[in-house]
């Protein structure tokens, strides 16, 4: 299929005009027929030549909450449908990591809409038409497998499954199949290069070209992105997207940066110590209105991820704003030790540093009414003896973070193919002897 020209080197003015104009006939469809924007809209007027830009600043914000709850009270799918449920012809779910989990919906013209996303990531990446991609996701209800898979058919790649096998099985049929791309979450990218090494197959001699990294924030990270390159010989690129909007950012050549689909979105920043809302740049909650996903849409959508927003030229030549350093973590995962406010990432970088430091988890204690942070660690074989030791003092040094740190057996920690859980109980492991 042939790909539409794309605006991602467009000047700002073109790119505005383009929003303004799908923005606008998005808000006519959806406010017409749909109940749940209907009832968030009511008292909020919008004529006939108004910008829709500017009416999108009235509208009030929308929370994944407001959709459990309406999916609670009107099952399965709740009100937020612009057409009679016979028009859909996709059902997904969210991974429920943060709750429970939401089904979401897509007819023809905003599947479409999904399609053209993740073609930009695959761009981003240097993804051609002839390159074998290899999804190692499940076939379950989680949405980023399907459209991975079917946009790399659309490129005119090969698009192979890992859905329904083990690790080994998977390691064997990227062998099998020569593949060229590895579509993963960071920390699974991890653990199935330690699968072949079990193996004895060396996971840079694969032919893995390029690894294109979502569901964590790692592929931006400096340090785990080092790792994965050096663990597979590929070049890793990071992407984000959520399944309530879609593939939202993607990386390019410079990682520079996760560019942001502003195609195919609108951005702003919400700053969460003054509740103010803003179109610029800086730090904040991302906030998202999805322009082509009609059917079951997300306005001004709260993603709960913290960002920091950059409108300065990309050395790729792309014009789409950025957020530099990717997802930098969760409004909810914020970590606040002795006055010290950190996020699983900053943590993640320092530790990626040290190989010998094979996966990690936090737990967060309370001790003599003081909050404690404690590091679980698995280590190599042959790992240092100061490995312990040094790792607190670079914390320390370059957070001003005091931790604990405790050594646990190999393959306890979670590792999931999926979104990894960083913040966990620590007397769910045992410790090492």
């Amino acid at each position: 299929m042939k790909e539409k020209p794309s605006l991602e080197h467009s000047e700002r003015a073109v790119i505005e005009a383009a929003q303004e104009r799908k923005l606008g006939e998005m808000l006519r469809e959806v406010l017409a027929h749909n109940p749940f924007y209907r009832q968030k809209r009511r008292g909020i007027s919008w004529s006939k030549g108004d910008s829709s830009l500017d009416y999108l600043a009235k509208v009030p914000l929308t929370t994944k909450a407001e959709f459990v709850s309406d999916q609670s009270q009107h099952p399965p799918y709740g009100t937020n449908l612009t057409y009679r449920l016979e028009r859909y012809r996709r059902l997904h779910q969210t991974s429920g990591t943060t709750g429970r989990p939401l089904c979401w919906l897509d007819d023809e013209a905003s599947w479409d809409t999904w399609m053209e996303c993740w073609q930009a990531v695959y761009r981003g990446a240097g993804v051609q038409a002839g390159d074998r991609v290899f999804v190692a996701f499940s076939f379950g209800p989680f949405i980023g497998f399907w459209t991975a898979f079917e946009a790399a058919q659309r490129m005119g790649c090969l698009a192979i499954s890992g859905g329904g096998q083990t690790s080994q099985q998977r390691i064997a049929n990227l062998r099998d199949h020569s593949a060229t791309v590895l579509v993963c979450t960071p920390t699974y990218a991890l653990r199935l290069a330690e699968e072949g090494l079990a193996m004895g197959v060396d996971p840079r001699q694969l032919g893995i070209r390029t690894g294109i990294h979502a569901g964590e924030p790692g592929a931006s990270i400096p340090a785990t992105r080092q790792r994965i390159q050096e663990a597979w010989g590929a070049e890793p690129f990071d992407h984000v997207g959520m399944t309530e909007v879609g593939a939202v950012g993607f990386d390019c050549e410079a990682h520079n940066g996760v560019h942001l689909n502003e195609e195919h979105f609108i951005f702003e920043i919400l700053d969460r110590e003054t509740g103010s809302v803003r179109s610029g740049d800086g730090r904040g909650e991302l906030v998202v209105t999805n322009l082509g996903r009609w059917g079951m849409p997300a306005i001004r959508l709260r993603t709960g991820d913290v960002v920091d927003l950059d409108r300065s030229p990309c050395p790729c030549g792309r014009t789409f704003a950025r957020i530099k350093g990717g997802i930098l973590g969760r409004v909810d995962d914020m970590i606040i030790v002795r006055g010290v406010n950190v996020y699983p990432s900053a943590i993640e970088n320092i530790v990626r540093e040290r190989p010998e430091v094979l996966e990690f988890a936090i737990s967060v204690e309370s001790q003599r009414q003081m909050r404690e942070l404690k590091l679980m660690i698995e280590l190599s074989d042959g790992a240092p003896a100061d490995t312990c030791e040094s790792l607190q003092k670079a914390l320390q040094l370059r957070l001003n973070l005091r931790t604990s740190i405790e050594v646990v057996p190999r393959g306890t920690l979670p590792r999931g193919e999926f979104k990894t859980k960083r913040i966990v109980d620590a007397g769910s492991f045992p410790t090492r002897p």
